[in-house]
This record gives C-alpha cells, structure tokens and sequence, in this order.
C-alpha cells in the first residue's frame, strides 16, 4: 500500500533516508572509534540490520512500513543510552547517536503525518 507522492511525503522520505544515513554513519564510527577489528566489523554488520530491514518500504513509501520502522530505532536508542552513562569515552559519539535515532523518529513520524489522508 504506497501513498501518493506529494511534495511534503517526498520530503519526508529524504529526509528519513537522510537520518538513516547519519544514523549508520554514528554506528560504524561509535563502534569503530577504538580501530578496526573484526571483532567491532561483526558488531557494526549486527547492530546495522534493524536498519536495513525497514529500506525497502520506506523506498517504495509504503506507510505501514514507516509505522513499523520507529521500532527498528529501539536497540540505537538503549546503546546510546548506556554508552552515554558507561562510558566516558565515548560519550558523544553516544549522543550523536542518541541524536541520529531521535531525528529518524522525527522523521518516521513526519511522514506518517504528512501520508495521512
């Protein structure tokens, strides 16, 4: 079930796909910040797929999927959280992170609005 294209939805789904994209980008270098492994590569691949599993409707601008996808925000959240409060390293980076899955909220929820009819 996709919506019709409005200049707000479109708007939205690039705005979402942007978040996406700086949420992915605060995971690779939060979890690689102390150097590359493959220990931290396996970390990254795992902690990128709640990610990737709502792509494809949120490409087609499906809005089920766009209300399903704001769980896939959870594990970013609950890391960023207790990478904040643990570890005084890496606190903002945690932040950005805690940053990047609050903006994708956002936008999910942006779009949700903007598709309603």
């Amino acid at each position: 079930m996709t919506t019709e294209s409005t200049p707000a939805t479109r708007r939205m789904r690039n705005a979402t796909l942007g978040w996406m994209a700086v949420l992915a980008f605060n995971v690779l270098a939060l979890i690689n910040r102390g150097g590359v492994s493959s220990r931290s590569l396996l970390f990254s691949a795992l902690m990128l797929i709640p990610l990737l599993l709502p792509l494809r409707g949120i490409l087609q601008g499906d809005r089920r999927t766009y209300a399903w996808a704001n769980l896939c925000i959870v594990p970013y959240i609950i890391y960023g959280i207790v990478a904040a409060t643990s570890n005084p390293g890496s606190r903002w980076s945690a932040f950005a992170l805690l940053g990047g899955g609050i903006g994708l909220f956002a936008a999910l929820v942006g779009y949700l609005r903007a598709s309603r009819s």
